[in-house]
C-alpha cells in the first residue's frame, strides 16, 4: 500500500513497473514522467488530484534527452479518484482489462474517466483503451467518460457506461486527431448537451452499440458523431 505522499509513486524518465498494488490518499497517485511504465493488477483510487499521469515528450529541441511517456496500465482499477482516472498528456497509453469508474473532476476542468490531450508546445500522443469499462465518472464541463483534446483516440471491446458531464459530452467527447470505436457500448451517459459520442473532427465507428443520445455535427447517420467520418453501425 503506498499513501499519504505527494506522489504516490513518481517515475522521472526510467522505466517502472508497477505491480499488485494499491496506490491511495496521495495527492497524486501514479506520476510517469517522460518514462516507460507499465502498472498491472493494481488499484488506483481516493486520490486527491487524480489517479495515473502520464507526461509524454515535448517536441522541444531537447527531445532527445526525454523518454516518450509511454504507459501500459492492465488488470487494474482506478476508481474515486478527485481529478482524472487517467491524465494523458502527449503520451502514449494503453488501458487493457481494466475498470475505470468513480472519478471526477471540478469546474472547468475535463475528462472524468479520462483525459487525452497535448499541452505545453508538446507533441500529440495517442490513448487506446481494449476490453476495459469506463463508467460512473463525472466531469463539470465536458467528457464524464472520456475527453479527448489534440490526441489519437481508440476504443475496442469496451463499455463506456453511466458518465455525466455538468455541460457536454457525457459519454466520449472526440478530439482533433481522429477517433476510432470498435465492437464497443455507448450506454446511458448524461450531459446538458449530448450525453453519448460527441464531437471530432473524424471518426470511424464500427459495430458498436449506442444507446445514450447522440449528437454530431451533421453528415452521419443520427445514431453516431463526429463533423465527419465513417459509421458502420
Amino acid at each position: 500500500v503506498v499513501s499519504g505522499n505527494f506522489s504516490g509513486i513518481y517515475n522521472d524518465q526510467a522505466v517502472l513497473f508497477v505491480i499488485r498494488c494499491h496506490v491511495s490518499e496521495n495527492t497524486y497517485g501514479i506520476y510517469n514522467d517522460h518514462g516507460e511504465a507499465s502498472v498491472s493488477n493494481c488499484i488506483v483510487s481516493s486520490n486527491q488530484s487524480g489517479g495515473v499521469f502520464d507526461n509524454g515528450v515535448s517536441g522541444g529541441p531537447s527531445d532527445h534527452i526525454f523518454g516518450s511517456g509511454t504507459l501500459t496500465i492492465a488488470d487494474s482499477i482506478i476508481n474515486d479518484n478527485s481529478g482524472p482516472g487517467v491524465d494523458n498528456n502527449a503520451g502514449f497509453v494503453t488501458i487493457v482489462d481494466s475498470t475505470i469508474s468513480g472519478n471526477s473532476v471540478g469546474p472547468s476542468e475535463l475528462g472524468g474517466g479520462v483525459y487525452t490531450y497535448m499541452g505545453g508546445g508538446k507533441i500529440p500522443g495517442n490513448l487506446t483503451v481494449m476490453n476495459s469499462t469506463i463508467s460512473g465518472n463525472f466531469a463539470s464541463s465536458y467528457g464524464g467518460g472520456i475527453a479527448c483534446g489534440k490526441s489519437g483516440l481508440t476504443i475496442i471491446n469496451s463499455t463506456i457506461s453511466g458518465n455525466s458531464a455538468g455541460d457536454y459530452g457525457g459519454g466520449i467527447v472526440g478530439g482533433s486527431f481522429g477517433m476510432m470505436i470498435v465492437n464497443s457500448t455507448v450506454s446511458g451517459n448524461a450531459a446538458a448537451t449530448c450525453g453519448g459520442v460527441c464531437g471530432g473532427v473524424a471518426c470511424l465507428i464500427v459495430h458498436s452499440s449506442k444507446t445514450s443520445p447522440i449528437e454530431g455535427h451533421g453528415g452521419g447517420p443520427p445514431s453516431c458523431a463526429c463533423a465527419r467520418g465513417t459509421w458502420v453501425c
